[in-house]
């Protein structure tokens, strides 16, 4: 029935797409992932390296027939292994979380088991609304396992905690609700995604080239969202991408961040990592345990290469439905993609092209994610699909998401500075926003024509606060197609604290390209940033100290979460080196520069253990995704299937695109829209 309802909204799958092997080999994709993923399981005929092959083994788990609609952050659970989910020890830790889950949900029914917990269904008791729920023991007991796997066990639950509240406001991603634990579990809740497994999807249905390129455009969205926030996800394949509903045009959601580590550019690579993952999705640097995060790129060409023919790239070709994984990694170090297979006839050149630029061996060579979203396959319809019945194009949905992956206090602080912007009489003059790359507006003021645009729709003309349900009005007027659960992340976004009000002041700061402001405009930048500084600096004495921030903090944010915003804001705070801003021939670093070379933001210590000086300070409001380009972010706009579709496309990716130009030749300002 799926497949018959694909071909009535997609003629285009037709002979062309049978001759290329889009539903004939993918049918086969489902059975030869599970042979495959069950080869590992069973450890037939392992490479020597043992020690490496266990733990690498413990995340290829066999996904159960029940387990393909839940909405976890990690692999589904298989009866088989159940054990290790066995009551953690009495010495188990104490994580800090929130307790009384039952006060809050209600256990409905179960979805897998096995050695990474249990995933089950819940229904939130005041709302109705049900969840995934995922609990993780404590402590794990299986003697099977490393010592080294048990021992960092607990720090790998907190990581996987520490990447999904990072992401929280990234709608690619499986969103966390919530994290509880009692004596001997940790339960995450998470956005319950009943579409299943995009790996099973595929095999059930009808569909073309370019859905493939829809799907990769969601994983490649996602992937560079991931590395703008410095975190490598490190296990990228079809299994660990959920299908939102069963509706033909469900949206892709990310999944499993159970291996997801975050990673300091200049200590690149990491070598501490081991080989953990999926085998067939590992890079050849990976096989060395060298890890970047073009390694994450690598594994979404092997994805893309299998989404298009039904075939790994590389595999124990002799015996591929018993495979050894030397061969497979034998395969991977040394074969090269044949593109003239027969499983590539009738596909297209730029979707080969594709897959061979993300399939580079030279990994400093291989496109970044952001790099591979700009390729020409990727590339939605042309510009009159875009404008019909579309005023406003500012892109507000994907400005929200790019600006809710900032800290909180980070937030605050950029509320503070468009509040005053908003008042200040060195306003520009004029109000027209200059035009970006593929027809975005760049703002730079809060009071611009499409930001005075945007504020009517959300009935903010004359008001400084409004209703959260207002502001959701007000996207729905303007087309932008989002589901219930959607709206409240990027409402959760500009109102952290939950109030049920949003500030105009917030609006403008989430829509702001701050970069280009800081860039264009330095000295007025740094003025408010000074103003700022001074009014968080209540001791006066240089140094925005933790318990200052806590201070700010707590009006804004439960008791719980104001530790958490607080070391995100000086991961943030610290993330860039002194001399991270020098050398550069363009204007990035134009505003941080002025703050280091500002003989009064000079310090000799710069651990920001203690707080932050105003460099540092100004480190922060420049540092991580608020930089990211737009295209990093689906906007949502005019179909709730704008990607990840198996019908019709013409609503792909609204943003229209100024060319096909690589990041790296693109204007730095222009690359911001």
């Amino acid at each position: 029935m799926a497949a018959q309802t694909a071909a009535a909204v997609q003629p285009e799958t037709s002979r062309a797409a049978k001759s290329a092997g889009l539903w004939g080999n993918l049918r086969s994709v489902v059975p030869r992932w599970k042979l495959a993923e069950r080869a590992a399981d069973r450890g037939d005929r392992l490479v020597p390296a043992a020690a490496a092959a266990a733990a690498l083994l413990d995340r290829t788990s066999v996904p159960s027939d029940e387990g393909r609609q839940h909405g976890s952050g990690t692999s589904t659970p298989t009866a088989a292994s159940s054990e290790t989910a066995r009551p953690a020890s009495p010495s188990s830790p104490d994580f800090g979380y929130s307790r009384g889950l039952e006060k809050k949900y209600r256990v409905l029914r179960e979805l897998g088991r096995g050695g990474n917990g249990v995933v089950r269904v819940v229904e939130e008791l005041a709302t109705g609304t049900e969840w995934a729920l995922k609990s993780i023991p404590k402590v794990l007991v299986d003697p099977k396992l490393s010592e080294t796997k048990r021992a960092g066990h607990a720090e790998a639950i907190k990581r996987e905690v520490d990447v999904l509240r990072r992401l929280r406001g990234c709608l690619n991603v499986a969103a966390l609700e919530d994290v509880y634990e009692d004596d001997t579990h940790v339960h995450m809740v998470l956005e319950y995604c009943k579409g299943g497994e995009l790996h099973h999807r595929i095999g059930e249905t009808v569909y073309s080239e370019r859905t493939v390129a829809s799907y990769m455009r969601a994983v490649l969205r996602t992937l560079a969202q991931c590395h703008a926030q410095h975190i490598l996800h490190r296990d990228i394949k079809p299994g660990n991408f959920l299908l939102l509903s069963d509706d033909p045009n469900a949206r892709l959601k990310a999944i499993d961040f159970g291996l997801a580590v975050f990673f300091e550019e200049d200590k690149l690579p990491r070598t501490d990592l081991g080989l953990e993952g999926t085998p067939w999705f590992m890079a050849p640097e990976t096989l060395r345990s060298e890890v970047f995060p073009a390694s994450d790129v690598w594994a979404a060409g092997v994805m893309a290469h299998q989404l298009l023919t039904g075939r790994f790239p590389f595999d124990d070709k002799s015996n591929p439905f018993s495979p050894s994984l030397s061969k497979v990694w034998g395969s991977i170090l040394t074969d090269e993609v044949n593109f003239k297979r027969p499983h590539w006839e009738g596909i297209s050149d730029e979707a080969k092209d594709f897959v061979k630029q993300l399939l580079n061996k030279d990994h400093a060579a291989r496109p970044t994610a952001l790099q591979a979203l700009q390729h020409p396959w990727l590339q939605g319809p042309g510009a009159s699909e875009r404008g019909k019945g579309k005023r406003l194009g500012i892109g507000v949905v994907q400005r929200i998401q790019r600006y809710s992956q900032g800290s909180v206090f980070k937030r605050s602080v950029l509320d503070m500075i468009a509040e005053e912007l908003m008042s200040s009489k060195e306003a520009e003059q004029e109000r027209g926003c200059p035009i970006g790359q593929g027809a975005v507006p760049i703002i730079t003021d809060p009071q611009a024509s499409a930001m005075e645009y945007l504020y009517e729709h959300l009935s903010m003309t004359d008001k400084s606060l409004v209703d959260r349900e207002a502001v959701a009005d007000g996207l729905e007027q303007l087309g932008y197609k989002l589901t219930a659960d959607e709206l409240e992340r990027l409402l959760d976004s500009l109102d952290p604290g939950n109030t049920g009000k949003v500030a105009k002041s917030q609006v403008a700061a989430s829509q702001i390209d701050w970069r280009v402001l800081q860039q264009s405009q330095t000295e007025r930048w740094l003025k408010c940033a000074r103003r700022a500084f001074a009014e968080l600096d209540l001791d006066g004495d240089g140094r925005i100290s933790v318990d200052e921030m806590i201070a700010m903090l707590r009006h804004r944010l439960p008791k719980e979460e104001v530790d958490i915003a607080v070391r995100h804001a000086l991961q943030e705070a610290a993330r860039r080196s002194e001399g991270s801003f020098r050398g550069r021939s363009d204007v990035a670093g134009a505003a941080a520069t002025a703050a280091e070379q500002d003989s009064s933001v000079h310090s000799a210590n710069d651990s920001v253990r203690d707080g932050m000086t105003f460099r540092q300070f100004v480190r922060m409001l420049r540092s991580g995704a608020t930089e990211a380009s737009l295209d990093v972010y689906d906007d949502r706009y005019g179909s709730y299937g704008s990607y990840g579709s198996l019908g019709s496309l013409a609503a792909l990716d609204k943003s229209v695109k100024g060319g096909s130009h690589a990041a790296a030749q693109l204007d730095p300002i222009k690359e911001l829209a």
